[in-house]
């Protein structure tokens, strides 16, 4: 149970909160973290051969 004094700030936190999503960061910067995952497959010894996909309608 929250003090009364913390009460209108949880309050006022849960009313403003909003999740955006597990993959809300996945949409920046796609090209570099590409980059990164070949670059570390390619460490581990792997040949990577990549192609964009088919867009899903």
């Amino acid at each position: 149970m929250l003090p009364e004094n913390c009460k209108g700030a949880y309050d006022s936190f849960k009313a403003a909160y909003k999740d955006l999503g597990s993959n809300y960061y996945n949409q920046f910067n796609t090209e570099r973290k590409a980059n990164n995952m070949i670059r570390k497959l390619k460490e581990l010894g792997y040949d990577v051969t990549i192609a964009t996909a088919p867009e899903v309608a």
